[in-house]
């Protein structure tokens, strides 16, 4: 085709540079004789005018004598017709459109999902700066392990050292980059599919829809549980990699064994294995989705939660933030507490300015225990950041004032949890004693609820306000309003923020949390929101083998086999787990080695046949 076309050109050139034709004596074809011929300009205009003249001639054939075998012509479709058509297109899609001509564009929310700050590693770049990032990367990227060769002939090594032996591509999602050594992965066990849509706001419903694959899976692993044998779990985990129970089961279960970097990979594959069943990127980072907590849907909320926990074990504070956002936007009425952590991650973050706007515009924020003391540090540590002066440091701060007239028993039980840590102040004992302080954690009794978000904010946040500094600054604001307790209720108003009386500001705290409610978290336990990690007894271990093996002779053994096989890549035989006992064995089952783990060394991942190959 392009040939015919130079060919064309060429001759169409050698017409217009051959003798002048004989119009042209005219002054038109003189003046442009002069003028130098774009001959790809003058082969456009000739098509043009070929098809001008086949569409004109074609018509008046039609039209003189009509064929009934002739095309129709197409019906016109308005604009607004085309207008529903896309729209019930997109909302089969699930697909929503934040804003639309002619429409007023929608307010910014607190909760805004900036999708850019969902990516680990782009906060690990901006800590550490890209040549450590690049080496994360690069360690969890492809390329084989030396410890994988190890065995392997001369010529599978020249190829591995060559690059030609690579693993299998996984497509990298927005909240985790998958890694080289991860399974194959060929169809999600869990789709997020669009299926109605609310009746009060009219946000579209998502639920977890599961697979035939997984469905099998899920009845194997509930199976696996009712026996409460792990290593039941654990062949579920080796026929189907990707499901969603056993890997957070195994995750857990590695955390207790003191193996922490692998039980985070583990929960990093568990949600690498949701986002494939996502809709379309950036539909669910609207505020116009409403993600029920029930059926499969439940355990996307509790894996989105443990993946928090990991990035706030390794120190991407920022990107912890931004997944408890999407986590609240896709379901307000809060079921994993969102709420009751979100906090600690934004000052973690340095987010003080988008912790203020969040306790606006939620309502029951602004009096939960932990957003009102977490707005006061946050106050404290604006002026700290400040370079205040020397004449300054004792002002007391009004926000801690109020956090401590609504809520006086948080700051009791936080200074036990930091007395238990020997980094309390000893000025302490004398504004404790007083009744005020004092007789506030008597009322935690009857009051569930209060009771439960108090003991989540001390667990998660007690790290934030061991300082000096800090305890300087809440303690002078507790000996302000243990000065005004007697006071009459004029200079309570006078000298208290907002002119309200140290009575009215406890009415606020209970009034939002009254006595004798029910819990409104009494699914939530206080052990998920803290980094500390319940290791396994040796006692309990010495018990499960009955009493085959001295349990810290066991766990020394394990650690040995664990290094030597790291260094030496080598893979444990069905015959080798065998002749142990029962515990050393499934403790065996747990080496990283020791499972379905390894990606295949070429193809692509759409190549798989099965999802548990």
């Amino acid at each position: 085709m392009a040939g015919r076309a130079g060919r064309q050109v060429l001759m169409m050139m050698d017409e217009l540079h051959a003798s002048p034709s004989p119009s042209s004596s005219s002054p038109s074809s003189r003046s442009s004789s002069r003028e130098p011929v774009n001959a790809f300009l003058a082969l456009a205009a000739e098509e043009d005018d070929l098809s001008s003249s086949s569409s004109s001639s074609s018509s008046s054939s039609s039209s003189s004598s009509p064929s009934p075998s002739a095309t129709p012509r197409a019906p016109v479709v308005s604009d607004a017709k085309r207008e529903e058509d896309i729209d019930e297109i997109l909302a089969e899609l699930g697909v929503e459109l934040t804003e639309r001509a002619g429409a007023s564009p929608r307010e910014p929310s607190p909760f805004d999902i900036d999708r850019r700050a969902l990516d680990p590693s782009v906060e690990l770049k901006r800590i550490f700066g890209a040549d450590v990032a690049r080496e994360v990367e690069q360690q969890q990227g492809g390329g084989v392990a030396e410890a994988e060769l190890a065995g392997a002939s001369r010529r599978v090594r020249r190829l591995a050292a060559r690059g030609r032996i690579v693993r299998q591509a996984l497509r990298p999602g927005i909240l985790v980059k998958p890694r080289s050594s991860w399974p194959a992965f060929s169809t999600p066990g869990l789709v997020l599919r669009a299926t109605g849509v609310t009746a009060g706001e009219g946000k579209r419903m998502y639920e977890m829809v599961a697979s035939d694959w997984y469905e099998e899976a899920e009845e194997m692993y509930e199976e696996a549980q009712s026996t409460y044998d792990p290593r039941n779990v654990m062949g579920v985990l080796q026929l189907h990699p990707w499901h969603g129970g056993s890997l957070l089961a195994m995750a857990d279960l590695h955390r207790s064994t003191g193996d922490g970097a692998y039980a985070d990979e583990l929960v990093e594959r568990f949600i690498y294995a949701m986002e494939r069943g996502w809709p379309p990127a950036g539909t669910l980072f609207g505020s116009n989705v409403f993600v029920p907590f029930a059926g499969y849907n439940k355990l996307l909320f509790v894996g989105m939660m443990r993946h928090v926990q990991v990035l706030g074990r390794r120190g991407l504070h920022r990107t912890a933030l931004e997944c408890l956002k999407l986590l609240y936007s896709m379901n307000e009425e809060d079921p994993v507490g969102v709420l009751a952590c979100i906090d600690f991650y934004a000052l973690r973050a340095s987010a003080h300015a988008w912790l203020r706007s969040m306790s606006r515009s939620v309502t029951q924020a602004s009096t939960m225990p932990n957003i009102v003391y977490s707005l006061a540090l946050a106050s404290v540590l604006e002026r700290r950041q400040g370079d205040v002066g020397v004449e300054e440091e004792g002002i007391t701060d009004d926000e801690m004032v109020k956090a401590l007239m609504m809520h006086p028993a948080a700051l009791v039980r936080m200074q036990e949890k930091l007395g238990d840590l020997d980094v309390r102040l000893v000025e302490w004992g004398e504004v404790l004693a007083t009744p005020f302080f004092a007789e506030s954690t008597g009322r935690l009794a009857n009051n569930p609820t209060l009771r439960k978000l108090i003991d989540i904010f001390v667990e998660r946040s007690h790290v934030l306000w061991k300082s000096p500094h800090v305890q300087g600054c809440m303690l002078r604001a507790a000996e302000r309003v243990v000065s005004l307790v007697n006071a009459s209720e004029e200079m309570q108003r006078e000298s208290l923020p907002m002119g309200l009386s140290i009575l009215e500001w406890q009415s606020v705290g209970a009034g939002a949390f009254p006595e004798g409610a029910e819990d409104a978290y009494v699914h939530l336990k206080v052990s998920d929101f803290s980094d500390a990690v319940a290791a396994i007894n040796p006692e309990e271990l010495q018990a499960m083998q009955g009493g085959e093996d001295d349990a810290e002779e066991l766990m020394m053994a394990m650690a040995a086999e664990m290094a030597a096989g790291a260094a030496g890549g080598g893979r444990a035989a069905p015959d080798d787990l065998g002749d142990a006992g029962p515990l050393a064995a499934f403790l065996r089952t747990l080496l990283p080695w020791v499972h379905a783990g390894v990606a295949p060394t070429s193809g692509d991942e759409d190549d798989s046949d099965d999802q548990g190959a």
